[in-house]
């Protein structure tokens, strides 16, 4: 009777913790989506930059003087030490934050110059686009996350890359959702 009574505590116990462990994951992701949505429609916008990429990356950015840093996985391959992205952050609490992977910043700081790509591949699982592009005679490869609402209708697209570091490399598309030409 003792051997039955220990099985099924220990039954007991693991369903137990099974439970407890579903309803955090639904817990977390519930928060994550209201957390993203209310930082879409209130958050403010500043810039992050890759400080280190690997296995998982650190970015950087700053609020009113404030300087934050944040480790997270790799969102996606190609990520280069130097890149910039949008960032969305809560004004009253600045550690909650949302970098946007999938805008890129182009900024003059940079000093960016425009070629055209030699090959593209798009990878609609992933809403990443593949490409490469030639700068002084050296091939180079990219991968970008496109924006929400893309429409990806070109073989060939303008990209910018950066004059002093030409892996750091961009196709810009514009608030419609077009490649800029």
């Amino acid at each position: 009777m003792k051997a039955i009574f220990n099985k099924m505590t220990s039954l007991n116990v693991s369903t137990l913790i099974g439970i407890f462990g579903v309803t955090v994951l639904i817990l977390n992701l519930v928060y994550k989506v209201t957390n993203s949505s209310s930082l879409k429609e209130s958050g403010v916008q500043t810039t992050c930059v890759v400080t280190k990429s690997g296995y998982t990356i650190i970015y950087e950015y700053e609020v009113r003087g404030e300087k934050f840093k944040e480790r997270r996985k790799h969102p996606f391959d190609g990520i280069e030490v130097g890149d910039k992205f949008m960032l969305l952050y809560d004004p009253s609490k600045p550690e909650n934050h949302m970098p946007m992977f999938s805008h890129p910043v182009i900024d003059e700081e940079g000093d960016f110059k425009d070629t055209y790509t030699t090959s593209v591949r798009f990878d609609w699982m992933n809403d990443n686009i593949h490409f490469s592009y030639k700068v002084n005679g050296i091939y180079y490869e990219r991968i970008q996350r496109l924006p929400p609402g893309v429409e990806v209708e070109n073989i060939r697209y303008k990209v910018s890359y950066r004059k002093d570091k030409p892996r750091i490399a961009y196709i810009r598309f514009s608030q419609e959702g077009r490649a800029i030409e």
